[in-house]
């Protein structure tokens, strides 16, 4: 029936463990020295500076305030479902006005009294409570907390929930562990739990509102135990109780999405208001997980077209977010349209609303170029404000220009910007809450050839790899070692820090995929067909299984390429030989001779094209830059080229590409 509270010795140990891991982390990024010559591009060059960083404090409020929660409740509210009126908070016996009074009210053997008694004492309280900010934490309640919860069986419905009612109203305390305020909740929390089987939904959704009003949704039992009452009879929900249970999914965060909601969605989207899917779209995003309904995403898609124009705009935040994370092939030509009627809005929406616009087509490689260069026109004015771009939002808007290799005319340049950003003091606050942001802005960065070598000396340096990931080389990020080889090929003057060679070549077994032959144990792919063919085809022009070499050259890119010599001398294919005291994880550059050209054939599969062009994605081109920079002719091999070919057609493709 009562929970105990962790010593107060536990408390500060573990505060003090969290501090101290804190500020190992918060040294990494804020005490290193800078070099003598800094220099932060090798290919793009902005001005040179010198500069350190210093904090002295962290600033633990939240950067960007999360709205979600509170607009899906008041979707909710709008619910048309049947009110208890009864269980109105009533009015206190009599007022306290004085301390002498206040301290006498509480200052009782409340063990002795009724539980009725004990919560009008609450009630009586509340006034000079919010008066004086004077919170149930406060020692002076210890004996009323005693009798409550000696007494909490006692207490009937409607006393429940004119507690419940009293205590929102009470100053807020530190934490849902603070003394005196957890042996509260937890106890009324037990009771609820008790209670629940003889419950009614009306009573449980009463209820469970007021455990959100508390903002103790997440810590509730009862709450997590009326989701599961909710989902073994989900077949006999109506379309206000299916939506106030999505609600209550999210806010519990306690469990995933179960499968029954999901399906029981088809049947009331059609009714469902717009703000009503978006407040079921929010608990799949937070869920992380896709809609596998055809029927729902098409809803989503019409009603949002429909009402562009008078879209509320979280609404709005949370469909796209929705659609890109259920995106599949078939939708592509409806998120064309859905993106020509939202590109008109852009300017009267938020801008985590435009960048949820701009992210849309990601997922399926589906560039609509319009809106990306409206999004991020009106993005980069606000690259200096903390309160309104945080360095998610910079790193996102970066994925999107990069993937699609596109460089919108902006004022101030977006690359530009935003390179200028992950440099200012302002952002140093957020790159150590957030410190595997960085690596990804500056991979993104380096897709377009900028480096800055400030800041890859800083995350490069082993401890604060260890901090952020950990030991083990699998948790390094592939954005954080797609930096290193970068380096070695575009930054030859950098001295900073770098991966050791048994950590990349353990990084790069974990980030490369096998290559594709003949009679594989495992199942072909596409890609891997494709990869096979392009081999056989390659192995007809160079005549002999010596002349080419199958590895991967760039130990950063996944696919491993197809490596021919030509002898311009002789005009034949030679050889291929050097390449023998390569490992796992170096970069094979192939060995010096005037007379030879070497040829590195890329195979590019569906996934690393723009949908519906022969474009090429930005890390393709990055592929393309460095082969030539390591002495390799790349040979792009495009999958919407070349699989429709006979095979006379298919050598020619080829051979038309080397000579």
């Amino acid at each position: 029936m009562y929970r105990l509270m962790p010593t107060q010795f536990v408390v500060d140990y573990f505060r003090s463990v969290l501090l101290k891991t804190f500020n190992k982390a918060q040294l990494k990024l804020t005490n290193y020295s800078v070099y003598n010559k800094p220099k932060y591009t090798s290919v793009i060059i902005f001005s040179e500076q010198r500069r350190t960083f210093s904090v002295s404090t962290f600033l633990t409020s939240k950067l960007f305030t999360e709205h979600e929660n509170d607009f899906a409740f008041q979707v909710m509210k709008k619910i048309s479902l049947p009110r208890l009126e009864n269980f109105q908070l009533k009015s206190p016996n009599e007022a306290i006005s004085s301390l002498e009074k206040f301290n006498g009210h509480l200052n009782q053997e409340w063990r002795s009294k009724t539980a009725s008694e004990i919560i009008q004492c609450f009630i009586d309280c509340l006034d000079y409570c919010v008066n004086n900010n004077i919170t149930v934490a406060d020692p002076r309640f210890d004996k009323l907390v005693d009798g409550l919860v000696d007494h909490v069986e006692h207490i009937n419905d409607e006393e429940l929930s004119q507690l419940l009612q009293c205590l929102t109203k009470y100053p807020s305390t530190d934490s849902h562990k603070s003394h005196n305020f957890h042996d509260i909740w937890s106890a009324l929390d037990d009771l609820c739990c008790w209670k629940l089987p003889t419950w009614t939904l009306e009573k449980m959704f009463h209820f469970a509102e007021l455990w959100y009003n508390l903002r103790l949704a997440r810590p509730s039992d009862f709450v997590f135990e009326m989701i599961d009452k909710l989902i073994r009879k989900v077949d006999k929900l109506t379309k206000e109780e299916l939506i106030i249970a999505f609600f209550y999914l999210k806010v519990n965060k306690r469990r995933q999405l179960p499968f029954e909601l999901r399906d029981a969605l088809d049947r009331y989207c059609e009714q469902m208001t717009i703000d009503e899917m978006a407040l079921c779209a929010t608990t799949f995003n937070f869920c992380k997980t896709s809609t596998k309904s055809s029927v729902f995403c098409s809803e989503l898609i019409q009603r949002l077209k429909q009402e562009a124009k008078t879209v509320n705009d979280a609404t709005v935040k949370s469909i796209c977010q929705l659609l890109r994370l259920s995106s599949t092939p078939t939708l592509s030509e409806k998120f064309t349209d859905l993106l020509d009627v939202l590109t008109e809005e852009v300017d009267r929406l938020s801008n985590l609303s435009c960048l949820h616009i701009a992210l849309l087509g990601t997922n399926l490689q589906l560039l609509h170029e319009k809106s990306v260069s409206k999004v991020s026109r009106k993005l980069v004015k606000d690259f200096g404000d903390v309160d309104k771009i945080r360095l998610k939002d910079i790193e996102r808007l970066l994925l999107v220009l990069t993937t699609f290799e596109l460089h919108p005319k902006t004022e101030p340049d977006v690359f530009k910007a935003a390179y200028d950003e992950i440099h200012q003091e302002r952002r140093l606050t957020e790159i150590i809450r957030h410190p595997k942001c960085l690596p990804c802005i500056l991979h993104y960065l380096s897709i377009k050839g900028i480096y800055s070598y400030e800041l890859m000396n800083r995350i490069l340096d082993p401890d604060f790899i260890i901090e952020t990931f950990g030991k083990s080389p699998k948790s390094i990020p592939r954005e954080l070692f797609c930096l290193d080889p970068s380096i070695e090929i575009e930054c030859p003057d950098y001295k900073g820090h770098r991966l050791s060679k048994e950590v990349r070549r353990k990084v790069t077994k974990w980030n490369t995929e096998y290559t594709p032959s003949v009679g594989q144990t495992k199942k072909p792919t596409a890609a891997d067909l494709l990869a096979i063919d392009v081999t056989e085809t390659v192995s007809k022009i160079v005549i002999h299984k010596s002349h080419y070499f199958i590895n991967h050259i760039l130990p950063h890119f996944s696919r491993s390429d197809i490596i021919i010599c030509k002898n311009i001398r002789r005009e034949e294919f030679i050889k291929i030989e050097g390449f023998e005291n390569y490992t796992l994880g170096d970069i094979m550059y192939p060995p010096k001779r005037d007379d030879c050209r070497w040829y590195a054939i890329c195979v590019i599969g569906r996934n690393s094209t723009i949908r519906d062009t022969t474009k090429v994605l930005g890390l393709m081109n990055m592929k393309r830059r460095q082969l030539e920079k390591i002495g390799y002719i790349p040979v792009i091999v495009l999958w919407n080229e070349y699989r429709h070919l006979s095979d006379q057609e298919k050598l020619d493709y080829i051979l038309n590409k080397i000579c």
